[in-house]
């Protein structure tokens, strides 16, 4: 008789642990679900901010293209600027420049 009584016992004990972890499983899936809500509409924000960067016009000096530009430059400026390194000081100017404005953009949320 107490062999039978344990024997339910377990079997209540072990369909109580079931339900427990069905239910410990169920919010897991749905805290998952949250977190790919947020993914996903992040990735929806991120695609409407390219939207709209490719929606602003390309200014018509560059709609020719950057070459024609520096093409009607005079030679001898374009040498020197060439051997004072004018592209590496740009390129750092514009690294520094992108790294404060993502800086502050991370930091504060305005620019």
């Amino acid at each position: 008789m107490i062999a039978f009584l344990q024997s339910i016992i377990n079997m209540i004990l072990k369909f109580g642990r079931y339900i427990a972890n069905l239910l410990l499983q169920i919010f897991k899936d749905l805290w998952e679900i949250v977190i790919d809500l947020f993914v996903f509409l992040f990735g929806m924000f991120l695609d409407l901010i390219g939207y709209i960067i490719s929606a602003i016009p390309v200014p018509d000096f560059i709609g020719a293209g950057m070459q024609s530009v520096i093409d009607s430059v005079d030679p001898s400026i374009l040498f020197f600027l060439g051997n004072t390194g004018l592209a590496y000081s740009l390129s750092v100017l514009g690294a520094g420049y992108t790294f404060s404005l993502i800086r502050r953009i991370a930091t504060l949320g305005k620019i």
